[in-house]
């Protein structure tokens, strides 16, 4: 309930459209809910981070902020810890970046969220698909992918303290190979 900030990814891209209608959907069926200000931050951390300065000004009591991309979730976060306030509940994704910054407030402090995983590996699973069907294997014609719900029991299962904050924590990748991708500068 509340004063909320919605975080959407790039203005005319048909998947931040998808995602914002189905999260207000949800907020227009809680009457509590008010997004008093929506941000197209291009999933980018420098972005949200400079939005979230200007929107604290603007909005000194802000109860939530609904990110769809974990880099803007982590630039909202630090921008509060940097300010010398609590961060409010932030969505977020399954960004390393976001997971790490929510693990060590949480370890400090508990605070929480919660976060989606649009695993990594969805091509891969099409392809495959895809290949039964022209070698005249069976196959389901439509594949749903569960996409899983990170959750304060679950994080330490998907975030990678001592990799780059740019990886997508849901992979198939062998840990040698993510290792060699994605280390921490």
């Amino acid at each position: 309930k509340g004063n909320i900030i919605a975080f959407n990814g790039q203005n005319g891209t048909q998947i931040s459209a998808d995602r914002f209608a189905g999260a207000k959907s949800v907020f227009d069926q809680n009457p509590g809910i008010k997004i008093v200000d929506t941000v197209y931050a291009n999933w980018d951390y420098a972005t949200a981070k400079t939005a979230m300065e200007s929107l604290m000004s603007t909005y000194p009591n802000i109860d939530g902020v609904w990110s769809q991309g974990g880099a803007m979730s982590q630039a909202v976060i630090d921008t509060f810890v940097q300010a010398g306030k609590n961060p409010p509940p932030v969505t977020g994704e399954d960004g390393n970046g976001f997971l790490k910054t929510w693990k060590k407030l949480y370890d400090s402090s508990k605070y929480d969220s919660i976060a989606t995983s649009m695993p990594t590996w969805v091509s891969a699973q099409a392809l495959s698909v895809a290949l039964a069907a022209l070698n005249g294997q069976k196959f389901e014609k439509n594949t749903q992918i569960p996409i899983p719900t990170i959750t304060a029991a679950t994080l330490n299962q998907y975030v990678r303290p001592n990799l780059s904050d740019s990886m997508w924590c849901n992979s198939h990748l062998p840990d040698a190979v993510i290792e060699k991708l994605f280390p921490n500068p």
